[in-house]
């Protein structure tokens, strides 16, 4: 049989989850969480594979619709990609096949070394990967007045867009949102806890007002602290104005990368990505 590049379905999925289990570590059951995701039930492919009488190259693919400034946008995050030895001259062809819509924003949120230098290679763009570990101590006297904190927010306390992204996460036992209100603004914020154990902490990967988030983060880093059972919280710096005051900047991450053909790194987050799962 002559090696094909060609659409992974859901038909494909046993095999699939079974070649990235031996090609990557793990467990079949830890891969399928990245193609059993809830927010879209129509899922053009669950990735793309060279198959030569089996699965000889596989990238994942992660698809979503958001809403970026009233204009629905298709979204693709990748996730577990493996090549075999043998079939590393179609690798480039795999990766052509998966990047053929130009009109969808690409993204890569934990690519490796050798990744990096071959979403380069197709145009992708490079932004260096900050994330403020957060202090719960009030950084100015405003902040010392808490905010209103909603932990669970019903649907009624939501806007249209934060419903959905609720309803969307709806059974990802690691997600959490709540709403912070002070005078007439507001700010709705999403976080995922990630590690176990005393290592566990949260990871905010959505704020609506970057404002407002900034002020009251001590506070949104408690309220996070009770649900989800975290001593510390993070995130990326590029999704305030500035670092908060106390907190630390790490820096030793990988990058992110991306490729839209009109949006910019701060139009992208980690909601309906691989982090969520």
């Amino acid at each position: 049989m002559t090696a094909v590049i060609r659409r992974a379905t859901e038909r494909d999925l046993p095999e699939v989850l079974r070649y990235l289990a031996g090609a990557l570590g793990g467990t079949t059951g830890h891969f399928r969480r990245y193609f059993d995701y809830p927010w879209l039930t129509d899922k053009p492919e669950i990735g793309f594979m060279i198959d030569d009488g089996g699965v000889r190259g596989f990238i994942g693919v992660i698809y979503a619709n958001r809403m970026i400034r009233g204009v629905v946008r298709r979204f693709c995050n990748l996730t577990s990609i493996a090549v075999e030895p043998s079939h590393r001259k179609l690798s480039l062809q795999l990766f052509k096949a998966t990047f053929a819509d130009k009109a969808t924003t690409y993204t890569g949120f934990s690519p490796s070394k050798e990744m990096i230098e071959v979403l380069r290679f197709f145009k992708f763009e490079h932004h260096p990967m900050e994330k403020a570990v957060l202090v719960a101590a009030p950084t100015s006297l405003r902040a010392l007045v808490p905010p209103k904190i909603r932990l669970r927010p019903e649907p009624r306390d939501l806007v249209d867009e934060e419903r959905s992204i609720v309803r969307d996460h709806t059974g990802l036992s690691r997600f959490a949102t709540l709403v912070v209100e002070r005078g007439s603004e507001r700010c709705f914020v999403a976080s995922v806890r990630r590690g176990r154990t005393v290592r566990a902490y949260s990871e905010i990967v959505h704020v609506s007002n970057n404002e407002l988030a900034l002020e009251t983060m001590p506070w949104i880093q408690g309220a996070l602290a009770l649900r989800q059972r975290t001593a510390i919280a993070m995130i990326e710096t590029r999704l305030l104005p500035r670092v908060p005051r106390l907190a630390y900047v790490a820096k030793k991450f990988r990058p992110l990368m991306f490729r839209s053909p009109d949006l910019k790194h701060e139009d992208i987050d980690a909601l309906y990505t691989e982090l969520c799962l």
